[in-house]
């Protein structure tokens, strides 16, 4: 019955992923988002060769989203995998891995940003996988 239940949650979630943004639309991913003032340069490099990088991996590999936050005073961002197994990815603004705040088994991550739910704030999204 449980892996029942995985299951249909599983396709739930893989399912909610594919609207049909493209790189340049912004997501909106809570209702307390403040939209930026200059869209220019609002992003460092490293964000747009994650986006590069993730169309080269497997469709089944590929990043749906990635979210900019303020997590302890600084901005950084969240790179949304796949599916839940997969280890959800936080980078500080300088492209430095800071940990796996979600994703894996247990569905925690890594253990290493147990904070980041309830510390996170200003979510803006940056980009979301079209299809």
């Amino acid at each position: 019955m449980s892996k029942f239940l995985v299951l249909v949650f599983s396709i739930i979630g893989l399912s909610a992923c594919s609207s049909q943004l493209n790189e340049e639309t912004p997501l909106t991913t809570e209702s307390n988002v403040e939209k930026p003032i200059d869209n220019q340069n609002l992003h460092p490099d490293f964000i747009k060769k994650l986006i590069i990088e993730n169309k080269s991996l497997p469709e089944h590999e590929q990043a749906t989203a990635i979210t900019r936050y303020v997590y302890k005073g600084e901005f950084v961002y969240l790179v949304t995998p796949p599916c839940c197994d997969f280890f959800a990815k936080l980078y500080n603004n300088k492209g430095i891995l800071l940990g796996s705040p979600s994703g894996g088994l247990t569905g925690k991550g890594d253990g290493s940003l147990a904070d980041f739910d309830t510390l996170k704030t200003d979510a803006y999204g940056v980009w979301k996988k079209g299809k």
